[in-house]
């Protein structure tokens, strides 16, 4: 086992990986040691609710996005193309909604981008959007982690951690 603190760790959740990465965000942040930051691509509110708008939470919704957001506290960025034909493009503008505001990043919704494709010509647009995510909201709080780790005693992950994570947004 690494033991790579929840705060060093950003989780990607697409389409049906938002599921469980809403939970985990929100888990590590209830037991509090939130995870560094949450992606979330073409996300839904719960899985049933891409079939039937209920209202609400359904006995044997596996994937209740709607009712974990509120309790993230990591930066969240989110990405949803505007023509989605399986999940449709308002269960992220609503489920933004549902995260607090100050761990809301400026979201990537794209137009006319479906559901399983970043099209070529979006790709630069797709990957700038990233990168500022990650300048603005895990950088800063990577290098405020590692100044007041232990009075600077820091061992060869977290070393091999921040060089990786500068070497990523430098590109």
């Amino acid at each position: 086992v690494l033991q790579i603190p929840p705060s060093s760790i950003i989780l990607y959740g697409r389409s049906l990986g938002s599921g469980p990465s809403c939970y985990l965000a929100a888990r590590t942040a209830d037991e509090g040691n939130a995870v560094g930051g949450l992606i979330l691509h073409a996300p839904f509110l719960s899985v049933y609710r891409i079939v039937l708008e209920s209202g609400c939470t359904l006995p044997g919704d596996r994937f209740p996005n709607v009712d974990f957001a509120p309790n993230i506290r990591s930066p969240v960025l989110f990405i949803h193309g505007t023509k989605d034909s399986i999940v449709p493009f308002n269960h992220s503008e609503r489920l933004l909604e549902t995260v607090l505001e100050p761990y809301r990043a400026d979201p990537v919704f794209i137009k006319g981008m479906g559901h399983n494709n970043v099209h070529a010509s979006v790709r630069p647009l797709f990957i700038d959007r990233l990168r500022k995510y990650l300048d603005r909201h895990v950088v800063p709080n990577v290098r405020a982690e590692r100044s007041s780790s232990m009075g600077g005693n820091r061992n060869k992950y977290d070393t091999r951690r921040t060089k990786n994570l500068a070497r990523l947004v430098a590109r």
